[in-house]
């Protein structure tokens, strides 16, 4: 008989019918929707990982005007947003831009889930 290490070389399996498997719970689907650069998915466990994306502001503010652009039918409420945006990222990298972000946030208070992408690449402009 051959070894590994002091281990023998054997193993053993017990195999049945899935049909002959008592059922316990019926089968569930379960559906992860993942937005945004590094997503993850944890069961059971916890994620102290860092993630530090890098985004140009040019890019980031272009990409904010673009998704506003589609997803906003109000044309009032859409041209005070694309202000508050520009205004942002005019100020982008002094300490004025923090009153320009809580301004936009409350703005877009209501339509969170359409921004929510690019909430991380702004926070990281706050000094």
């Amino acid at each position: 008989m051959q070894t590994f290490h002091g281990i023998a070389a054997h193993y053993q399996s017990k195999v049945r019918k899935e049909t002959a498997v008592e059922r316990t719970q019926s089968p569930s689907h379960i559906v992860y929707n993942l937005i945004g650069p590094n997503s993850r998915v944890n069961i059971q466990s916890s994620d102290s990982s860092t993630n530090i994306v890098n985004v140009e502001t040019s890019a980031l503010f272009e990409a904010l005007r673009k998704t506003l652009d589609g997803s906003i039918a109000d044309q009032a409420l859409q041209h005070r947003l694309r202000e508050t945006i520009n205004a942002m990222q005019a100020s982008a990298g002094t300490r004025s831009f923090s009153e320009r972000y809580k301004d936009f946030i409350a703005l877009a208070a209501d339509h969170v889930t359409v921004f929510a992408p690019f909430l991380p690449a702004l926070t990281q402009l706050l000094l």
